[in-house]
């Protein structure tokens, strides 16, 4: 199964959103750089495989969700039929997009960015499942003995320091 994620996060305020810049990767190789100007408008993809590269011809979803044959690198071939994978969005009625996955990769990425400095320090819990995210600053505390008097009063709580993927459990995915 083909996995992508990204590093090479760098981000700044735009003039409507989050403006951010990327390294888009596939199984840990490095295909394509991308960037948004958070002005609302669309992503720019740069396909790393365009210079050296014969170009194939794949589908992908038009505007009006229409199937179309579209020519782009080998890369942008596997990444749109990633992209095509993905559930289609029930409370919006939106099939995915690539702008849609790269940012749901990049708000993983912060999740677990700000989860792993919050591990350091707090102590990271929630009350109830799918309930808010709770902190307390550690200060020198243990912090298994703090999640003992929290889960006497709490039977429910999760401790999220010993969840393996603490980003999604932010995000509450």
């Amino acid at each position: 199964m083909t996995t992508y994620t990204i590093k090479n996060l760098k981000t700044c305020r735009g003039m409507e959103d989050e403006a951010f810049s990327c390294t888009l990767l596939r199984d840990g190789k490095p295909v394509c750089d991308v960037q948004y100007g958070g002005t609302g408008g669309p992503y720019r993809f740069r396909w790393l495989d365009a210079a050296n590269c014969v170009l194939v011809e794949f589908q992908r979803r038009n505007w009006k969700d229409e199937m179309v044959p579209v020519t782009g690198t080998p890369e942008e071939a596997a990444f749109a039929a990633h992209v095509m994978e993905q559930p289609k969005d029930i409370e919006f009625d939106l099939y995915a997009n690539d702008d849609m996955v790269v940012g749901a990769l990049v708000e993983r990425f912060e999740a677990e960015k700000k989860a792993a400095r919050l591990l350091k320090t707090h102590l990271v819990y929630r009350e109830v499942p799918g309930g808010a995210v709770y902190t307390i600053p550690l200060k020198g505390r243990k912090a298994e003995a703090g999640f003992m008097q929290i889960k006497s009063r709490h039977p429910q709580a999760m401790w999220l320091n010993t969840v393996p993927d603490l980003g999604t459990a932010l995000l509450g995915r």
